[in-house]
């Protein structure tokens, strides 16, 4: 296979597939002219510069920040969304889509993320970002990658119950509160839905990270 220039996508994409879709989702109500920060308000400056990063990096706006059309309205269409973004993905990533289809082992994919010269952080982003939205479209990942997608999920979203607490006399004690530091809560139609975190940071696996990271930034970005 003919090695592809590292060069082709001097923009890895690196933001949360959730906020990607987010972003997107903003542009429903009309594409302007330029896409610029003030279209992203209610994100942190940090997020909305990656988001900059990410559409140019798809190739989506170009060096002006202006819509490639009709490639945008496409995104932003929900009902065009995922076969849009699948057809942008395989173009993008060819190398990395051919080695997932030869079933390579995550090592070998790591390293041809590490060929375009980023640092691990980054590069760990990078990888979040393609697993998550070539997974959503249908893109066919490595069975090797994609088990530990699947055990990672498993991992974070199993809790094991509690046991219940009862005093001498056999009645229930009340639960204790957990530290609101440790929850993001969310609001919606018939209430709201709060996501506590209880995990080992130091214990967990990248995938299991990266999982948790996509599953916090969705909280974060619902309300925005």
């Amino acid at each position: 296979m003919v090695k592809q220039d590292p060069g082709r996508i001097s923009g890895l994409v690196y933001v949360a597939y959730s906020t990607l879709n987010t972003a997107l989702d903003m542009l429903k109500e009309g594409v302007p002219p330029t896409i610029d920060r003030s279209v992203f308000q209610g994100q942190s400056g940090s997020t909305q510069a990656q988001v900059m990063s990410a559409f140019k990096a798809l190739n989506v706006i170009n060096s002006e920040s202006e819509p490639v059309q009709p490639l945008l309205s496409r995104l932003v269409d929900e009902s065009t969304r995922k076969a849009t973004l699948k057809g942008i993905l395989e173009d993008k990533y060819g190398d990395i889509i051919a080695l997932h289809r030869a079933n390579a082992t995550e090592q070998t994919l790591n390293k041809r993320f590490a060929d375009y010269g980023v640092s691990s952080p980054t590069m760990r982003k990078a990888k979040a970002f393609f697993l998550r939205a070539a997974e959503d479209v249908g893109i066919y990942l490595s069975p090797h990658v994609a088990k530990k997608i699947r055990q990672a999920t498993s991992k974070v979203a199993t809790k094991r119950p509690r046991k219940k607490q009862v005093t001498s006399k056999g009645e229930a004690v009340p639960a204790m509160e957990r530290p609101s530091g440790d929850n993001l809560t969310v609001s919606l139609g018939g209430g709201t839905v709060t996501l506590g975190v209880a995990v080992k940071l130091t214990e967990m696996s990248t995938l299991e990270w990266e999982w948790l990271r996509d599953l916090i930034d969705r909280f974060r970005n619902y309300n925005n």
